[in-house]
């Protein structure tokens, strides 16, 4: 992903984020175009990393917006994270 640096600042949190947060290999090389599926997340995870998420960069998600099928990757949640900032 070749963003800018408020980007790339947004997306290393958000892989600290989930790496601190959830279990995965903390080793783990994760990137933006990874599917939240192969992070073995499931509904249940995804709810916690809203709150997580919302937690960590002040935004709110609308009952409306929280669907995992809505983020297939880290990128898009990093893109309705840069929305909402």
């Amino acid at each position: 992903m070749g963003g800018s640096i408020l980007t790339d600042n947004l997306g290393d949190r958000l892989i600290r984020l989930i790496k601190d947060k959830f279990d995965v290999d903390k080793a783990a090389n994760i990137s933006m175009e990874d599917s939240l599926l192969s992070l073995n997340m499931n509904s249940i995870s995804f709810i916690k990393l809203v709150v997580e998420v919302e937690k960590e960069f002040g935004i709110h998600f609308k009952n409306n917006e929280i669907d995992i099928n809505d983020f297939p990757t880290l990128e898009s949640i990093l893109e309705f994270i840069q929305r909402k900032i």
